[in-house]
């Protein structure tokens, strides 16, 4: 506006630039000793603690890629703000779709599955739309036992999701005959730690477990898309690895804490990413890549049961161990969507 009166009228026009030395303070680096109060704390986890916590493959993970993380999270219970809708949006649509795949599979419990009934499913679209509409109605209005009609952007997110379970059950065709366990199925442990000096608690929730001759497979449905493969356990557990495999830690997990319901039936765990399944080779194994040219498939959990539970305890112990702080990762990566960078101030 003050250009235009000078362009147009001719205005005078005094300018005068003001210059501001600005100087922000070196950003020094956080890291939180492991005062008595702290480990105190951290006792929540301890198995036989009254209203016991218990470890999660999420608060694992954050303290691989962020011990400061999870110290806020965990340890201080710092409420993480809301996510922006798009966020929202985003988790919610995984959220529908594990509701609607569970009541799909919900009737066959225990049951053996086949082709002949995953197409009876696939030729009735009245019935996958009520489930979507009754998944809506529970996990995003909270209103159980009923439907909702969906309009706008739910209509259209309702068929998307429509698309996405009816590729995901003509997948599981391929696989079948197979006995349909549970779906959305707590499994609970204790782990020893310390040489047995005391033992922590353990969760997780597997999204999907059935089995065939003998095998039992635990599917964890990814709404993204990622990768299958994976070097070595080393960096399953690696501090400040950006490329870290994540679902390893979290697969594996669950086939641990699942060991007490498999008894001796061989263990495999595998990934739906559900953004991949219309690729025309879309897999689910995982594949040990140790070396270039050298590629093995999982095809029994057993075979890394033993080192994984090893360096499992060995995370926990640093975790409780008083002289490793929590700190701050190196890289800034993890830090670009973390609640807490309002607090550490890292990016």
């Amino acid at each position: 506006f003050a250009f235009q009166l000078q362009y147009h009228y001719g205005v005078k026009i005094n300018v005068k630039n003001l210059v501001y030395d600005i100087r922000f303070s070196e950003k020094k680096p956080i890291e939180l000793t492991k005062t008595p109060d702290v480990l105190q704390k951290l006792q929540k986890f301890i198995s036989g603690n009254e209203d016991a916590k218990a470890f999660s493959a999420s608060s694992l993970n954050n303290y691989i890629d962020c011990p400061l993380k999870f110290y806020f999270s965990q340890v201080e219970r710092v409420e993480e703000p809301d996510e922006v809708e798009e966020n929202i949006e985003a988790n919610m649509f995984g959220t529908l779709l594990h509701k609607v795949m569970q009541d799909i599979y919900m009737p066959y419990e225990g049951k053996l599955v086949t082709s002949d009934m995953l197409d009876v499913i696939l030729k009735n679209p009245l019935y996958i739309d009520k489930l979507i509409r009754t998944a809506f109605a529970e996990k995003y209005f909270k209103k159980k036992n009923t439907d909702v009609p969906l309009e706008g952007k739910y209509l259209i997110i309702g068929k998307v999701i429509e698309k996405y379970v009816k590729r995901l059950l003509i997948f599981d065709k391929t696989k079948t005959p197979f006995t349909y366990i549970k779906s959305e199925e707590v499994v609970n442990s204790s782990l020893p730690v310390f040489d047995g000096k005391f033992s922590v608690n353990l969760k997780g929730i597997i999204d999907r477990a059935e089995e065939k001759e003998g095998v039992i497979r635990l599917i964890d449905y990814k709404s993204g898309a990622g990768n299958l493969n994976f070097k070595d356990l080393e960096e399953v557990f690696e501090h400040n690895n950006e490329k870290r495999p994540k679902y390893i830690l979290q697969t594996f997990l669950y086939s641990t804490l699942y060991r007490q319901n498999a008894k001796d039936n061989v263990i495999i765990p595998q990934i739906y990413y559900v953004k991949s399944i219309f690729d025309p080779n879309f897999k689910t194994d995982i594949i040990q890549k140790p070396e270039r040219g050298t590629q093995f498939q999982v095809e029994d959990f057993s075979e890394y049961e033993e080192e994984f539970n090893s360096k499992l305890i060995s995370l926990i112990e640093e975790i409780y161990n008083p002289e490793i702080p929590f700190t701050q990762c190196e890289g800034i990566e993890p830090c670009k969507y973390c609640s807490f960078n309002v607090i550490c101030r890292k990016v």
